[in-house]
């Protein structure tokens, strides 16, 4: 699970935690930062930062791990439907 360490250290989960296999982690990560970033969901604050939290659950027996079928383009999709709610 990444971003938990900042969560410890500031106290503060500013944005959804992200679910997805264990082979995706990667891409669902930098695409949630990307996302941050493209948003400027963090406004005119210059000192802020945050890391993405994404866990992970292995579901290799249920589909292709290695399929890389999680893409960039479905993340920032769902995040910013998360956005919305």
């Amino acid at each position: 699970m990444t971003g938990t360490t900042w969560v410890v250290e500031s106290s503060f989960l500013e944005i959804p935690i992200m679910i997805t296999n264990t082979n995706s982690v990667g891409v669902v990560r930098d695409a949630v930062l990307k996302w941050d970033i493209k948003t400027n969901w963090y406004g005119a604050q210059k000192t802020w930062y945050t890391y993405s939290v994404v866990a992970e659950t292995y579901d290799g027996f249920l589909n292709d791990i290695y399929g890389f079928h999680v893409k960039e383009e479905y993340v920032l999709e769902a995040v910013s439907f998360l956005a919305r709610i």
